[in-house]
């Protein structure tokens, strides 16, 4: 998927008509008898991609199994930059805003000179029946090419757009772009950076939404909020950290003594795990209480569990604070490693020279 530039040079062409009347291979006659024959087709050179009508693009898949793929994480930076392909592409007419039932995501593609978006469709071809249109021979067509006395080549304007998909294709070829919007479940978080595109956003949801005659339970909603609880969090202004409830449930957490009540401490404490310094550390001790084929057997509970026990419920007690990272700050990377596992910090420096956490993480080693 090249990079679009929508706004055509108007010197181009004739820079390229007196590039013409300098080859000094042609004769007079034979230049101006060139440039009258580009000239009477210069609508059919254009940055922009054409569209043909002679034929589209079919796929056919061995299985009509919906495939939905959620989007890649990106930056900021890399998002924008998908923003202004995307849109760059519906203005054109390539693409349109549609629903499918299959999704690919997409990446950006880092060459030599553009960094450029591209569709990740190796789920699809996996499943795509492949139809076989052998190319020429490069040797032979060298031949054929390097024997003429004049040659002219010319290169199509991102020539795979200007193909169109078949309906069925259009369905299997869908891409997903991260949007000002996130649903999970029946949950829906609308996120802005200013009051007019909150209030734009929001219209736009309420109308989708609206015309899916679908309701929303007003007692639930929020609306316009510096900080909100989401997904056991609370969230704004460039925070994020445990909410309340949850932590309090992990706080009151008995002490376990079968492998299914460890599992369930686990799982509450996991969810935190990027707030907590050196986690898959402190649970080793938890961890190897899990081993063995017997899911629902007893645990031999000890000091050393119970210590890892008590240590990380007083970490998250601690009301542990991650901030959202800026990028277009240098981070700080710090490491710490033991004969059990390592952990890693992410940080950055704020404006009043504090720095502060972004994330934490940490790998338990393995005993093999």
């Amino acid at each position: 998927m090249p990079n679009l530039e929508l706004d055509h040079d108007a010197s181009e062409w004739s820079k390229f008509i007196s590039d013409i009347q300098k080859n000094s291979k042609l004769s007079q006659l034979q230049r101006e008898e060139l440039e009258e024959l580009l000239c009477k087709y210069s609508n059919t050179f254009s940055n922009n991609p054409g569209c043909t009508d002679l034929a589209e693009h079919d796929i056919k898949l061995e299985s009509d199994r919906p495939m939905v793929a959620k989007p890649y994480r990106m930056s900021p930076r890399q998002i924008d930059i998908l923003k202004t392909e995307v849109n760059k592409m519906i203005e054109l007419k390539i693409v349109e805003p549609g629903e499918s039932d299959f999704t690919s995501p997409l990446i950006l593609e880092v060459p030599e000179k553009d960094t450029r978006p591209c569709i990740d469709y190796r789920r699809l071809n996996k499943v795509t029946r492949t139809q076989y249109f052998p190319l020429p021979n490069i040797e032979e067509l060298i031949e054929k090419v390097s024997a003429a006395k004049y040659i002219s080549v010319l290169d199509l304007t991102r020539g795979y757009w200007q193909i169109p998909l078949s309906s069925r294709a259009q369905r299997y070829a869908a891409f997903e772009t991260e949007d000002y919007a996130v649903p999970y479940l029946d949950d829906v978080a609308i996120f802005s950076q200013s009051w007019e595109d909150h209030l734009r956003h929001l219209e736009d949801i309420l109308d989708r939404l609206s015309s899916a005659k679908l309701h929303i339970k007003l007692s639930k909603c929020q609306f316009a909020q510096a900080y909100v609880k989401y997904l056991g969090h609370l969230v704004g202004q460039g925070l994020r950290q445990p909410a309340e409830l949850k932590v309090q449930a992990i706080k009151d957490f008995p002490t376990p003594t079968t492998k299914t009540q460890v599992r369930a401490f686990l799982g509450l404490e996991g969810y935190y795990r990027r707030h907590i310094p050196q986690f898959s550390v402190i649970t080793a001790p938890l961890i190897d209480l899990l081993k063995g084929k017997i899911r629902k057997s007893t645990v031999d509970w000890n000091e050393t569990c119970q210590k890892a026990f008590d240590e990380l419920k007083e970490k998250l007690t601690e009301n542990p604070v991650l901030y959202s990272p800026d990028f277009t700050k240098p981070f700080i990377v710090q490491c710490d490693a033991s004969n059990i596992g390592v952990g890693v910090v992410l940080s950055q420096i704020n404006e009043e020279e504090e720095e502060h956490p972004i994330m934490f993480l940490s790998k338990k080693f393995s005993k093999d």
